[in-house]
């Protein structure tokens, strides 16, 4: 049955909330719902603590279900020693009554069968952490946590929206319109029978007006969000203005409060992992003698940089884009050509940059420069135009002075890991290189179709934690 027509607004959101939060919204009562929200700032923030009362009962809803009504009643309305109830018992009454219907609505559902909140419809490459649902492709999902450790998961709710997170994550299922991102990234898709779709960080709320949008989040309280195609709005818990975000745009979330609308920047494991390594009995670094290593961006780069990963992109637009440069020194090779074998091994790790849900695999291609001259570079002053090998394309070089020794695939969704090549044309390069300093040159070589797309990284000779690109032979 449709809620009345009421004269006060909060009345009719809250009937409208039950009905969503028990599947039985219509398409008019939807747009109705949509429209109140959106009027006012009051009703906006009524409406996300509805939700959350309802999210709350639902997940504690469990220690309810198989106790007597007379347990559950208790709990929804205590009462005082000494205080008769009709002191205040109209206004008692009609507050605990939402409640209570909640509270016993949850109960029931939780003994009975029920529609699921979503289901798990892919996942690749994926490594589960401690998540309460159930992680199996094809499961039906209820309110709960999902833990990705690593790779991609895709979600379908009720009502259509797609959901991608991207290890590691931790997303909560609170309703099938509403979810929680506590950290890590996720993609969505939201067609219009969705929209309202609602997703929240830890100190902001993101509500759908029919979108492709991308958040990234962190524990502390650190997000941002990018509107690939569509309309979203976005609060902080902190109140102040609402943000209307459109296709192109993002904003930042901070503990304190939105950033203002920006224009989209070009960004927000392991076939070939090093194995066998027992079998090389000698290795450099690009740490060692006069190694080094570098990566370089496009001009107009004007954000993420890292000094301690170096950083890949093929990136559809110009800015944005990354090769990495090495250097071995080779000189401590006494026997060059007695080298039998050879393994350059990188060591991968997530960059926070960009989705891997938008990247698809990863192919990346390894050239050594076969200009002596241009072995002489410093990362300090090595620039996009001035690299070895220079081609303006990021998923090239130039081969009238560099040749392929090697590429490796990273399946989409992985980010770290060592990644390796290994084979005659390393090895022939190590072998014939003149002056002793081999010139190595990293691209990704396959481009991403969209600028927000993922940035691979690797560690370089400063990385805390991992070892520099390192080379063995035999």
């Amino acid at each position: 049955m449709t809620p009345e027509p009421t004269d006060n607004p909060a009345d009719e959101l809250l009937a409208l909330c039950d009905r969503l939060c028990d599947g039985t919204l219509s398409i008019d009562e939807r747009a109705r719902l949509e429209a109140l929200v959106l009027s006012d700032a009051a009703l906006r923030r009524l409406y996300v603590e509805r939700l959350h009362l309802h999210a709350h009962l639902w997940q504690n809803s469990a220690r309810f279900s198989e106790a007597p009504l007379p347990t559950v009643m208790r709990h929804v309305m205590p009462t005082k020693a000494g205080r008769p109830w009709r002191i205040a018992f109209p206004r008692r009454v009609q507050a605990a009554a939402v409640v209570l219907l909640v509270i016993l609505g949850a109960w029931w559902f939780s003994s009975t069968p029920s529609h699921p909140l979503a289901h798990l419809v892919e996942a690749r490459n994926a490594r589960w952490a401690s998540s309460t649902l159930p992680t199996e492709p094809g499961s039906a999902l209820a309110a709960g946590r999902l833990s990705l450790a690593e790779g991609l998961a895709r979600l379908r709710f009720r009502d259509g929206a797609e959901v991608t997170i991207e290890g590691p994550a931790e997303l909560e299922l609170i309703t099938y319109q509403l979810c929680r991102l506590q950290s890590g990234s996720l993609v969505a898709h939201v067609p219009p029978l969705a929209r309202g779709f609602t997703v929240l960080t830890q100190d902001a709320t993101l509500i759908d007006h029919g979108t492709d949008f991308g958040i990234n989040a962190d524990r502390d309280g650190h997000a941002s969000v990018r509107v690939l195609k569509g309309e979203i709005e976005l609060r902080h818990n902190q109140g102040g203005p609402a943000l209307r975000l459109l296709t192109e745009q993002m904003a930042a979330i901070t503990p304190e409060g939105l950033q203002p609308v920006m224009a989209l920047a070009g960004e927000p494991g392991t076939q070939h992992q090093a194995n066998g390594e027992a079998a090389f009995t000698q290795e450099l670094t690009t740490a060692s003698g006069r190694g080094a290593a570098a990566y370089v961006s496009s001009p107009g780069t004007d954000r993420h940089f890292s000094d301690t990963l170096l950083l890949l992109k093929n990136a559809p637009n110009h800015v944005f884009q990354r090769k990495a440069i090495l250097r071995f020194d080779l000189s401590s090779i006494k026997s060059p050509q007695a080298v039998q074998d050879a393994q350059l091994t990188l060591q991968f790790e997530a960059t926070g940059y960009g989705f891997a849900a938008l990247g698809g695999d990863a192919r990346f291609v390894v050239y050594a420069v076969t200009d002596d001259a241009q072995d002489d570079w410093s990362p300090d002053s090595l620039t996009w135009a001035t690299m070895p090998a220079f081609s303006d394309n990021a998923g090239r070089v130039d081969e009238t002075k560099a040749i392929r020794i090697g590429e490796f695939t990273m399946p989409q969704g992985v980010l770290r890991g060592p990644m390796s090549i290994s084979g005659s044309a390393l090895v022939e390069r190590i072998r014939n290189d003149a002056n002793r300093l081999l010139t190595l040159i990293v691209v990704r070589e396959n481009p991403l179709e969209q600028s927000v797309g993922v940035v691979h990284g690797f560690a370089g000779n400063h990385h805390p934690t991992l070892p520099p690109p390192t080379l063995r032979f035999r």
